[in-house]
């Protein structure tokens, strides 16, 4: 779990939250460790932000509105230095030790020493420098907080799963109405700072800026007690309560999904690594991203090419003529278990077959593996002797084979492709069908 997760929230929490999701403009309070009392609402596609800033919403001359971009909608709204005691909020003790430590570091490694009579300036330097602040990044253009919340890949367990699949179905934009903590009376605990200095030009290329909370409370606390105490509040109903709470500050979830795509729109409106960093970071990140964006490009290409060729040549899948039992029964010259156990073997074989991975995408085969998937346990289940699957020669062997069977049938598949170690995994697990 990340350090950004809320600890204690389990699966069956999170699908429960997701569930009572409504779709935009409607917003709802879960009341849960997820989101808290922050109002909540889902668009169906980050395509739908244009449209959605032009809603009355956003064009209320009484607010100015200010927006934070997460790439997980279950990581809290917490600054970096509350996440070191797991409690969420930041602790005056930690901080003034923390900022003192920094200071005395600080020394004969900058060049502006009036940063250290000013603890805001201070924390700014650091947060810029990969310091634990009490600061939360914000920035005035939504699509600015769109690209952090799309920028990064999904974790492993998710980057390549269907979406429906994923843990991390959503992405998050939060919402903050920075004039009604500026100026509203009784909200000194909350403050939107904009630092005086900006060396990189970071923070002017993000339009970016801060808000900083008092110790031991957080900006939600804060902000949803202001509006909560207020006498008209108690006689709102549920649904109107989140609209009045959503007016100061809400939360947008964005379908995880299409994140290549969203990353095209943002660089045509020149939103990207180079523009939002000025500095050699950014141009490394942006070059980066383009590169394997032209090789995920390539790959597709020779892939769509692949399948051209499989066409051209007509080559079927034997599922259209033969049914699977009747491919068992002629795949299998010796009995290794009941055609249930072959079918349901062969059939999850064909599963592994049919993906084929290209950078952060999956594409599906559907012709061909099924015969492929046959062929192949007709040449290795010979070789699974006993404890076959501990001795390294004999398993280098039977990857050989399969490699050699799968070619047969049009697979490209390399010495290292993950599906040779998935079948290999697979048979060892149902080794007790062998006879």
């Amino acid at each position: 779990m990340s350090e950004q997760e809320i600890p204690g929230t389990g699966e069956e929490e999170y699908k429960s939250h997701i569930d009572e999701l409504s779709d935009w403009p409607t917003f709802t309070i879960t009341n849960d460790r997820v989101s808290g009392r922050i109002p909540i609402t889902k668009i169906e596609s980050w395509k739908n932000l244009p449209q959605l800033l032009d809603d009355a919403f956003f064009k209320n001359k009484q607010n100015d509105f200010i927006f934070r971009g997460q790439r997980k909608y279950s990581w809290s709204l917490s600054p970096t230095l509350a996440r070191v005691t797991g409690d969420g909020v930041v602790r005056r003790e930690i901080a003034d030790k923390l900022l003192r430590e920094f200071r005395l570091k600080v020394r004969g490694r900058i060049h502006d020493y009036t940063i250290l009579e000013d603890d805001d300036e201070l924390w700014s330097v650091g947060q810029h420098h990969g310091l634990r602040t009490p600061l939360l990044d914000w920035t005035k253009s939504p699509y600015v907080a769109l690209f952090f919340a799309f920028n990064e890949i999904d974790d492993q367990e998710d980057y390549k799963a269907e979406w429906e699949d994923k843990s991390n179905q959503f992405r998050c934009i939060y919402i903050l109405d920075k004039r009604f903590v500026e100026v509203e009376e009784d909200m000194e605990s909350v403050r939107v700072f904009e630092p005086k200095m900006d060396k990189h030009g970071r923070l002017v290329s993000q339009d970016g800026l801060f808000t900083i909370s008092d110790y031991e409370t957080t900006i939600e606390a804060e902000i949803l007690d202001h509006v909560t105490n207020k006498e008209t509040f108690q006689d709102l109903n549920e649904e109107d309560q989140a609209e009045e709470i959503a007016q100061y500050i809400c939360k947008i979830y964005i379908p995880n999904e299409k994140r290549e795509d969203c990353l095209k729109f943002l660089r045509m409106m020149n939103v990207h690594h180079a523009s939002l960093f000025p500095d050699l970071i950014g141009a490394s990140q942006h070059s980066n991203h383009l590169i394997e964006e032209y090789a995920t490009r390539k790959e597709i290409a020779e892939i769509d090419k692949f399948f051209e060729i499989l066409e051209a040549e007509k080559i079927e899948s034997i599922m259209a003529t033969e049914d699977l039992k009747e491919v068992n029964k002629k795949a299998y010259p010796i009995d290794w278990g009941s055609e249930d156990d072959r079918d349901q073997l062969t059939s999850e074989i064909s599963k592994i077959l049919r993906k084929i991975e290209v950078g952060n995408n999956i594409y599906k085969r559907e012709k061909g593996c099924s015969e492929a998937a046959s062929d192949l346990l007709q040449k290795v289940i010979p070789k699974l002797n006993t404890d076959w699957f501990k001795r390294e020669p004999l398993l280098a062997d039977i990857r050989n084979t399969m490699r050699s069977s799968l070619l047969k049938h049009s697979f490209p598949i390399s010495p290292t492709d993950k599906r040779l170690y998935e079948i290999i995994d697979l048979l060892k697990s149902k080794d007790e069908l062998k006879v």
